[in-house]
């Protein structure tokens, strides 16, 4: 498809869906509005029993019509008092518009539009539903082959109340489905899948002048473990190795990226690409790297295989170019045109069945390699040890004092003058700034490295991958340790891969608990493709997001319409049109006239509302979900003052969040689903951290 064709294809759908929401909103007037949310949540009902049915009209003589357990339908108002006639709620579509009517035993109220989303199976610890709101009587534990969670929207736990204030240890009460998967022999294809599966690690390593030690780490691994697959001939070919590597795009160096080897299960190519791998020469000028580059290549071009526990292992020693960085007040951009959270976002898919997110998700690992401090290189300098050990004490501590460094960081030019003025020669002082700032820039460089690699490894609180910290400059100790701990990971995973395509993963699922991170992710596959618990019913409970021992069993998601998002992106780009000719600040002098702007650019989100220059963005574009952009913390009167340098930092927030929205729309990752089967409109359940 062409990109005209393309941009084309988004514009009619924008024209369409934009065409629809009014419709959506018909008739409001007829939905009973929650207690909860800010004025524009209505009332749900889940039906929670297999054998319901409603009726047109609630009389004798209406046909009754059966409905899916787990259906939701919203809930309208009646003549009567409680809005409700001899037993029955009516019940009809987010719109307003009458679908018939359903007896109160079979549906459970949901005032809110949050969900928990159980995480993926655990060796060790399972989403659990508890009888009572202390969460500590069990009630229905989901674990592989004895309780299957289901696919799409019946996967949720759905949260029928939500306190003001939470802090993550809170117990929720909960609507959850427990019925059975109809398998329609869908079941024994995931058994042939998982006798099939297969193992694909992919080496993303940073190649720059440093990295000649973390290079050999790899080495070593892959030698001892390759060695090791010799002796399981039934796993040897269903293990492969692929190799990326990185540095930086031009000028900075000759590449930005490269790929060595697609996922091969001819150890001896892999290996000789290994063997082959060079260190660039080039003179950088920066510090950051293009680890984004790496892995958007590795996520996408290594040739991955559908039915595989897919895993990536990084190593550097640079933190990754990614957006501003405010140690060398540069703004870093990866030659990718990716960001670390689209490659976190690109690696775990968020739609189709629990089996098809663990086998999808292409999991991080990750290992720095720390250098020693510029300051003890300096102090360990044969010049520096001839001096008395006092003054080199003294000289110490003068490098290391941490008022001195604030002091430099924030102004080093008055450091220096401050220096000359006391007496100090102006090379000296200026050597001495320049040392000074340089160990400290190494040393933040260092903690941004070591956040993005832990962020990585998290993959996103799925599952936590291998992670570790080494100096490979330090001592021969800590490059065998690196070493291997990587390889007793790897080892131990080629064994979890022979149980779990024997079939006895959820059998042995002590072993997986201690096999380290890659043997979790194979559980996660081999634990979503068990038996149904042939439970027959909805339930009422209660649920935690995390098990006794304080670890993560769930995450909380928000119901989001595609119509809604559709809404906000409207809004978002009216404004980013009205406003990005305004970046001069003279052009926003006069207040009432970013005032009719505003009101012209957010015209069908607040029609009827008053706005004045005080008013937050954030109070007239109200949404029932979470919204964390920025760009809607700002009144009028804030825009009329910003600099110019504050006002396109407010535009390029206001884009994000409109691309944002787009993403979500168009992007295909999330799950579309409808309430029920007469309510064609669309919603997914998103991640907090996923919202615009």
């Amino acid at each position: 498809m062409s990109q005209i064709l393309r941009k084309s294809t988004w514009l009619i759908s924008t024209a369409i869906l934009l065409f629809l929401v009014p419709s959506a909103q018909a008739d409001s007037s007829q939905l009973i509005k929650s207690t909860n949310g800010s004025g524009n949540l209505y009332e749900k009902l889940i039906v929670k029993s297999s054998s319901a049915v409603y009726v047109k009209e609630p009389t004798v003589g209406s046909t009754r019509i059966f409905v899916p357990a787990f259906s939701i339908f919203y809930r309208l108002k009646t003549d009567t008092p409680n809005n409700e006639q001899e037993g029955y709620y009516r019940i009809g579509k987010r719109n307003g518009e009458s679908i018939g009517w359903i007896k109160k035993e079979f549906v459970a109220a949901w005032n809110t539009r949050f969900g928990l989303e159980p995480g993926l199976p655990q060796p060790d610890r399972h989403f659990t539903i508890y009888r009572d709101e202390k969460g500590e009587s069990a009630h229905i534990e989901f674990v592989g082959k004895e309780g299957q969670i289901p696919d799409g929207a019946k996967r949720f736990a759905l949260i029928t109340d939500v306190p003001a204030e939470e802090n993550g240890d809170e117990v929720y009460p909960v609507v959850v489905f427990t019925g059975s998967v109809e398998s329609g022999g869908a079941r024994e294809k995931e058994q042939m899948a998982l006798y099939n599966l297969q193992l694909e690690v992919v080496f993303v390593i940073d190649t720059t002048a440093s990295m000649e030690p973390l290079i050999e780490v790899a080495r070593q691994v892959v030698k001892r473990t390759t060695d090791s697959l010799v002796n399981m001939p039934d796993v040897k070919p269903v293990v492969h190795f692929g190799l990326v590597e990185y540095r930086d795009a031009p000028p900075q160096a000759e590449f930005a990226s490269r790929l060595l080897c697609r996922l091969n299960e001819d150890h001896g190519v892999f290996w000789q690409k290994l063997q082959d791998l060079k260190v660039s020469t080039a003179d950088m000028n920066d510090i950051p790297e293009d680890m984004v580059a790496g892995l958007k290549l590795a996520i996408n071009d290594v040739a991955w295989r559908p039915n595989s526990s897919k895993h990536i292992i990084i190593l550097g020693d640079a933190p990754a170019k990614d957006g501003f960085d405010a140690i060398s007040d540069e703004t870093y951009r990866s030659d990718s045109g990716w960001t670390l959270d689209q490659v976190n976002q690109a690696a775990r898919p968020q739609g189709g069945s629990d089996s098809e997110r663990a086998l999808g998700a292409k999991n991080f690992h990750s290992i720095s390699n720390d250098h020693q401090p510029l300051l003890d290189t300096f102090m360990n300098a044969p010049e520096i040890k001839k001096l008395p050990v006092k003054e080199q004490r003294e000289l110490r501590e003068v490098l290391e004092d941490p008022q001195l460094t604030a002091e430099i960081r924030r102004d080093a030019d008055a450091v220096f003058r401050s220096l000359q003025q006391s007496g100090m020669e102006a090379d000296v002082a200026d050597a001495l700034v320049t040392l000074i700032a340089t160990s400290d820039a190494l040393d933040r460089w260092q903690v941004a490295l070591h956040t993005q690699l832990k962020l990585l490894a998290g993959n996103g609180q799925q599952l936590q991958g291998y992670y570790a910290e080494v100096n490979t400059h330090k001592s021969d100790n800590a490059k065998e340790n690196a070493i291997q701990g990587l390889t007793d990971i790897l080892n131990k995973a080629y064994q979890s891969l022979a149980t779990a395509r024997d079939g006895k993963a959820v059998e042995a699922a002590g072993s997986f608990a201690n096999g380290g991170s890659i043997s979790r992710a194979i559980y996660q596959i081999a634990g979503t493709k068990g038996d149904a618990a042939g439970l027959q019913q909805v339930e009422n409970g209660y649920a935690t997001l995390r098990d006794e021992n304080g670890r993560q069993v769930a995450h909380k998601r928000v119901m989001v319409f595609k119509t809604e998002l559709m809404r906000l992106y409207s809004v978002l780009d009216s404004l980013h049109t009205t406003f990005q000719s305004k970046s001069n600040k003279a052009d926003r002098q006069n207040v009432s006239d970013i005032l009719d702007e505003l009101k012209r650019a957010v015209a069908s989100q607040v029609s009827g509302q008053q706005i004045d220059e005080n008013v937050n963005l954030k109070d007239l574009i109200t949404f029932d979900f979470p919204l964390k952009t920025p760009a809607l913390e700002v009144s009028a009167q804030q825009l009329g003052v910003m600099t110019t340098p504050a006002f396109n930092n407010w535009l390029e927030s206001l884009a994000t969040a409109r691309d944002r929205s787009k993403a979500l729309v168009m992007g295909g990752n999330a799950n579309w689903t409808t309430l029920n089967n007469e309510d064609d409109e669309q919603f997914t359940f998103l991640a907090l951290s996923e919202l615009p």
